[in-house]
């Protein structure tokens, strides 16, 4: 029985820029905490065409490169250590990957890119997983979730739709002036104002191309929670569904003031932090 080659040379490293680039911007991504893998399969055609005079001959049919930004591991010796496990575990584990993209006809290299998370990440990695099961937060056509993208109101207005299960037999409607019934989510924020979870700006414009704020999120959220009532006793908007909010463990480990913007990651992590605790 031969032995199983386990060694890592550079055609295994993705290095040209060109290559990496490419990936960030065309591939896709899943989250296993702690790591994000961005990851894409390349045709002859598709990686010729990223080079003038064609692919490299030294470029692998298996590729990987492996991050961790310093803003996770602050000292250089916990990155450099870092990497080197990931590395390693990827070298020793990499054998069924590098059997499918060599099988794989029209595939000529299969690049991967590992990106470190750090431990306070947990929640928002998990969020990110938990919700895209769920169908209620998914990422862009190319599998990409981008957590930093800002959420509009009309997103949130859908997103709590998707969370309450309301995405069926809507009807359009013509309640607020500035969501016209041709408008992509007009059904959807017409079904949360049904349900009373959002309500407008009072003056017939509900606003949704408006990023979505902190205290405006947290308020749709803790009333598609039948918790409505009990923030309004408890002061009211917006300080009385930021307190249910707090209590109920909804906002836990997340430090926004009134009027902060949200992105995706963060409402990801509020709803996640509802539903399953």
């Amino acid at each position: 029985m031969s032995a199983v080659d386990l060694s890592f040379d550079k055609s295994c490293r993705l290095h040209l820029k060109s290559m990496v680039d490419n990936l960030f911007s065309r591939g896709k991504t899943f989250y296993d905490f702690p790591l994000r893998l961005t990851w894409i399969a390349l045709s002859q055609e598709e990686a010729d065409s990223l080079f003038r005079a064609g692919c490299p001959a030294d470029v692998g049919a298996l590729q990987m490169l492996v991050t961790v930004p310093k803003k996770k591991r602050r000292r250089a010796v916990d990155r450099v250590l870092m990497r080197r496990r990931i590395r390693e575990a990827y070298r020793i584990n990499r054998r069924p990957l590098e059997d499918l993209a060599c099988s794989c006809p029209g595939i000529r290299t299969l690049q991967l890119a590992f990106i470190y998370l750090k431990n306070e990440n947990a929640d928002y990695a998990e969020a990110v997983e938990y919700l895209k099961e769920r169908s209620i937060m998914v990422g862009d056509s190319n599998g990409n979730f981008n957590p930093n993208q800002i959420v509009t109101r009309a997103e949130m207005a859908t997103i709590i739709c998707r969370v309450l299960d309301e995405t069926g037999d809507l009807s359009v409607s013509d309640r607020f002036t500035d969501v016209p019934v041709t408008h992509w989510a007009n059904k959807y924020v017409a079904k949360a104002a049904e349900l009373g979870i959002v309500s407008g700006y009072g003056n017939g414009k509900f606003g949704p191309s408006d990023t979505v704020t902190f205290e405006q999120a947290v308020t749709m959220i803790v009333r598609a929670m039948d918790m409505g009532e009990l923030a309004t006793a408890a002061g009211g908007y917006p300080k009385g569904f930021l307190l249910v909010a707090s209590e109920q463990g909804m906002t836990r480990s997340m430090d926004f003031q009134i009027g902060d913007p949200l992105d995706r990651a963060s409402v990801a992590k509020i709803i996640y932090n509802t539903l399953e605790f």
